[in-house]
């Protein structure tokens, strides 16, 4: 192998480790936040937004698939780097099929993707040690991704429906918009104490949603009545007003204090608002939710 053959060796290892980090990062690591990946989102979201209409509401699940298949890409072209520096001498092609002698390049993304798939036509075989190594790797890391993408699709749903039940709570428990939202009357004080109470924890649990799964953020509720931004802000605005009776402020204390806490979590994370405190992450959330 020449020196140009080992640089461009070197070239497809360094773009699979790449690949690798980020699928570790976006899937597995605890933060849930990769360095690609957020900006493939935002890119989405920034053009789902200028467009409006079906495509904000579509901006979530393309941002998934999207970023699946640039890491498939990133993969496949990472392994064929690696084979085309070996191509066609260290491979054994099966009889009838031609091997292509001026499209070597061509050839190396065929081998990788069918590898990466796990799909094993058998067709161009390695006769290298060193190189069925690096197919069954391959095949391992394909699977591993294929296993690791449904798993990352299921679990951002249910942290959807955790949070549109909520905005679905607090928009049957809040009247009114800005400043003349106010909390349902009717209920008595340790009523609505508890049901503050029961507000709060589920803030908590989109919290960690918003940490655990941060691209659950770019995804727009199916409904006004269930979409979480704008019943954010309306329920700040509530629990400001003075009319909370005596009974309940300590649970409206306590769900302030979670919403700000949710504020703060938008306002560190990979969603890019410029906010200068939680109340204003809360109105930056709502505004970049609004259809």
């Amino acid at each position: 192998m020449s020196a140009i053959d080992w640089l461009v060796t070197a070239a497809g290892l360094l773009l699979v480790a790449a690949a690798l980090r980020e699928v570790f990062h976006t899937l597995l690591h605890p933060s849930g936040i990769g360095q690609l990946t957020p900006a493939i989102f935002g890119m989405i979201w920034r053009a789902a937004r200028r467009l409006g209409g079906r495509a904000s509401a579509l901006a979530g699940p393309v941002a998934v698939v999207s970023s699946i298949v640039t890491w498939t890409l990133m993969i496949v072209v990472g392994w064929a780097l690696v084979y085309w520096p070996q191509m066609p001498g260290a491979f054994q092609v099966a009889e009838g099929i031609q091997a292509s002698e001026q499209d070597d390049l061509l050839d190396a993304v065929y081998l990788s993707a069918v590898a990466l798939s796990t799909l094993g036509f058998g067709d161009i075989v390695a006769e290298q040690t060193a190189l069925r190594i690096a197919l069954v790797i391959e095949a391992l890391v394909g699977f591993a991704l294929l296993s690791a993408a449904i798993s990352w699709v299921l679990s951002i749903y249910p942290a959807l429906m955790r949070r549109r039940a909520l905005a679905s709570r607090i928009n049957a428990l809040v009247t009114g918009d800005g400043d003349q939202a106010r909390l349902v009357e009717g209920d008595p004080p340790c009523v609505l104490a508890l049901v503050l109470h029961n507000l709060s924890e589920q803030l908590h649990t989109v919290g960690v949603d918003l940490v655990q799964y941060p691209s659950s953020y770019f995804f727009h509720g199916p409904a006004a009545d269930l979409s979480l931004p704008p019943a954010l802000w309306r329920l700040q605005h509530a629990l400001v007003r003075d009319d909370v009776p005596p009974e309940a402020q300590p649970a409206a204390t306590a769900l302030r204090e979670s919403l700000n806490a949710v504020g703060d979590t938008l306002r560190r994370g990979p969603f890019r608002l410029h906010a200068n405190d939680a109340q204003a992450a809360l109105q930056a959330y709502a505004a970049d939710h609004e259809r």
